[in-house]
């Protein structure tokens, strides 16, 4: 199998993109038959890139420099006060919005022991 001229570039760019040495990334196999690629070491640099990334936090008040948004889609704005756990995730369809006002509400009302004289929150 023959390299085609757009390998080297794809190549080149996907080292681009992870930030490692060309040497990092491996060639593409010679053949169809060649089930196993060479292993190429990888640099100081490369290593050193891992095992930050891989390092365990020393601190889960903050967030790691890749966390920028660590719920995805559904992360909402850094709140301090009682209400931080209240918010609708930030992804959340308007259509789902009574739903979500109406499950914060029961969250929020007083619970009574069955049986009570209060019929609607008989059981809470």
């Amino acid at each position: 199998m023959t390299a085609t001229p757009a390998a080297p570039r794809a190549r080149a760019f996907l080292c681009a993109l992870l930030g490692l040495s060309a040497a990092a990334v491996p060639a593409r196999a010679e053949t169809l038959d060649d089930r196993h690629l060479p292993v190429i070491a990888r640099s100081a640099a490369d290593l050193a890139k891992i095992a930050t990334l891989l390092a365990p936090p020393e601190n889960f008040t903050a967030l790691e420099p890749f966390e920028a948004k660590p719920a995805g889609a559904a992360t909402v704005p850094l709140r301090g006060d009682a209400d931080a756990f209240g918010q609708p995730a930030a992804n959340m369809p308007v259509a789902r919005a009574a739903d979500f006002t109406r499950g914060k509400a029961l969250f929020r009302k007083t619970w009574i022991a069955a049986p009570a004289a209060t019929k609607g929150s008989d059981g809470l």
